[in-house]
């Protein structure tokens, strides 16, 4: 493949870059580009004021994960893998499980991203959420005992920066024991358990994290057979409000 194209500012900062991938729609050796343009180019402009300020991310530390990610696509698709086979053994429900309450919102974008990605044609595995171990006492006794229909992936993060202690262990520590335990205990109740481990919750994890995801889902869609990149099912709903509004 061609190699990428990139374009810097005056302080030597990527803004543009045209990356050349593979054509899937095509079984030649034909490629087709795509066009990305950084946040520095929409954050740092007059228009819209000193956001970066504002918002207090580290853009390069965002960008240097983007591209680190990138590098995650053999794991990316074996992910995949493993979760289209696991919906073959009827595993129709994937949970994504954090210890790190900051992170609920991340698992909310995860819904988002595979339940648009993959949820077509009657088929695609659903996605939902738990933080823990808020809600173990919850929908934990269902996975442990309930209907055989769920796998999950727990996000694990090495260390946190919460230096909350008791009995002499801090926090992290103790979320990460009860991390360990729990996905024994369901494993033993026939649940599947995948785990992904940051070594740290830093700006710079989360960005290859997002694109590790990113790209699985997408392999995802194809394993499926779907389109990814669309929503067509999301239209339907937006027709009926419009026309309940005229």
């Amino acid at each position: 493949l061609p190699p990428d194209e990139c374009k810097y500012d005056e302080q030597g900062r990527l803004i543009e870059r045209i990356s050349y991938l593979p054509n899937c729609n095509e079984m030649g050796g034909e490629t087709s580009s795509i066009y990305v343009k950084t946040l520095h180019e929409y954050l740092d402009h007059d228009d819209y004021g000193n956001w970066l300020s504002v918002i207090n991310y580290d853009l390069d530390a965002i960008i240097k994960g983007y591209y680190r990610g990138k590098r995650l696509i053999d794991e990316a698709y074996q992910y995949a893998v493993i979760r289209n086979c696991l919906y073959k053994k009827e595993k129709y429900i994937e949970n994504f499980c954090v210890y790190e309450e900051n992170m609920s919102f991340f698992t909310e974008w995860l819904k988002q991203l595979f339940g648009e990605t993959e949820g077509k044609k009657g088929l695609g595995i659903y996605p939902t959420s738990t933080v823990h171990t808020r809600d173990l006492h919850s929908l934990g006794q269902f996975i442990q005992e309930g209907n055989k229909i769920i796998f999950e992936t727990f996000i694990k993060v090495d260390n946190s920066n919460n230096y909350i202690s008791y009995n002499n262990r801090e926090l992290n520590e103790i979320n990460n024991l009860v991390l360990d335990s729990v996905m024994r205990a369901h494993f033993s109740g026939s649940v599947p358990c995948l785990e992904i481990e940051l070594d740290e919750l830093s700006v710079q994890n989360v960005a290859s994290l997002m694109y590790f995801f990113m790209l699985s889902a997408a392999f995802s869609g194809y394993l499926f057979g779907v389109e990814p990149f669309d929503q067509p099912g999301v239209e339907v709903y937006k027709s009926e409000v419009r026309e309940s509004l005229k």
